[in-house]
């Protein structure tokens, strides 16, 4: 939350809240938390206006958000690998990407 805080310049915990609310659907916490199929250790999530990366805690393998980088604060290479797939995203629609492969070179489609 301080990231976010220090990054959109929120005066408020609310403002974060709702912000985390916006991206944190039920839809979305679902996948993340509880998918069968998520078996990365480090992986990233994609929205259509940031990026939040997570880590694995060690013991217990639940998914710990690490930061959380609105579009506004993209380098230029991840604003070229990523703004095509974050702009064909719907509201609350997420593409997750195992870590490696989010810090590749790669131009990331909005197919996948």
């Amino acid at each position: 939350m301080a990231r976010m805080i220090t990054r959109n310049s929120k005066q408020s915990i609310k403002v974060v809240v709702d912000t985390l609310a916006g991206i944190f659907n039920e839809n979305t916490i679902r996948i993340i938390y509880s998918d069968a199929d998520m078996k990365f250790e480090d992986f990233v999530v994609v929205t259509r206006d940031c990026y939040i990366p997570f880590v694995r805690q060690e013991n217990s393998g639940i998914p710990i958000m690490k930061t959380w980088v609105p579009e506004e604060c993209w380098d230029d290479r991840n604003n070229m690998k990523l703004s095509n797939l974050a702009h064909s995203l719907a509201e609350g629609e997420i593409r997750i990407f195992e870590s490696n492969i989010f810090n590749s070179e790669v131009y990331i489609s909005p197919d996948l």
